[in-house]
């Protein structure tokens, strides 16, 4: 949800910094000011790492707030860096977990052969384009970037690995949205 949304909707935000991921950011530090606000919700807009980083400072100052992460930060590297800290933590996902989708199992086994690990968003997203962008190619009989552009938004509608992905006239995809808890170090899938 975006800050207009948010405050449109009777939310406010009473506090927001921003830090830069990789540079080692002041964890401790920007987690005492995030606390200090007296926050009743906690979103962190960072990697896996990152969220990990600052799920522990809040978890060792002993705060029960509920804490809202990325969907970029959805990977086992969270649960792994994270520990406890990140109990109870939420994330939404444009991954479905717990798919039965043929496609999708098909890809997970060939992957976990290949690699020996689950797949990841990104491996996951890679494949879909490769599909849409092959399937273009083939409708198109075209390799001219304009063409499968074009071909792609008229299509407007892509079979993804687990569900439909819908292309709008501007390029920007729209998925399923699944939202999860991380339960006994695992991601629960929430109804």
């Amino acid at each position: 949800m975006i800050a207009a949304d948010l405050v449109k909707n009777g939310g406010r935000i009473i506090y927001e910094e921003s830090f830069q991921s990789g540079s080692s950011p002041e964890y401790l530090e920007i987690s005492k000011r995030v606390l200090n606000s007296n926050p009743d919700t906690i979103l962190i807009l960072g990697s896996s790492f990152d969220s990990a980083m600052f799920s522990q400072q809040f978890y060792k100052a002993g705060k029960q707030v509920p804490i809202y992460l990325s969907l970029w930060a959805m990977n086992n590297d969270l649960i792994l860096q994270g520990g406890n800290s990140v109990e109870g933590v939420y994330i939404p996902s444009l991954l479905d977990t717990d798919s039965q989708n043929p496609a999708y199992l098909n890809f997970r086994e060939s992957y976990l052969k290949k690699y020996g690990a689950e797949p990841t968003f990104a491996a996951i997203y890679a494949y879909e384009a490769a599909m849409i962008l092959f399937d273009a190619m083939e409708t198109e009989k075209s390799l001219e970037p304009e063409t499968i552009k074009a071909a792609i938004i008229k299509k407007e509608t892509h079979q993804g690995l687990q569900d439909k992905i819908i292309i709008d006239q501007y390029g920007d995809a729209s998925r399923t949205l699944y939202h999860y808890i991380i339960q006994d170090g695992q991601f629960k899938k929430v109804d």
